[in-house]
């Protein structure tokens, strides 16, 4: 996850064990793991919010160029790249 080894761990957990005390480890452990969770759902949402968006905003994109094709009287041409452009040419 972060790059930390079993090691790594071992030698934290003894750390936190000597700072915070038997007593109050398991409390410690049970609110970082909440507030971690509650992190990955906040950071699940706004992902899921920003690619909406960006889904939606494509979707825009496409319809106003067939739109303006359409207007215009010429072709609708989609290149590889995926970008829109009107062809007079063709």
């Amino acid at each position: 996850m972060f790059g930390i080894g079993f090691q790594e761990l071992i030698v934290i957990a003894i750390v936190a064990l000597l700072v915070v005390g038997p007593e109050k480890l398991p409390e410690l452990a049970r609110s970082l793991g909440k507030a971690i969770g509650e992190f990955k759902r906040v950071a699940e949402e706004l992902t899921e919010s920003v690619t909406e968006v960006v889904r939606r905003e494509g979707i825009d994109k496409e319809l106003k160029s067939l739109k303006d094709a359409i207007n215009e009287g010429t072709p609708y041409v989609e290149d590889k790249a995926g970008e829109e452009r009107n062809n007079k040419s063709i």
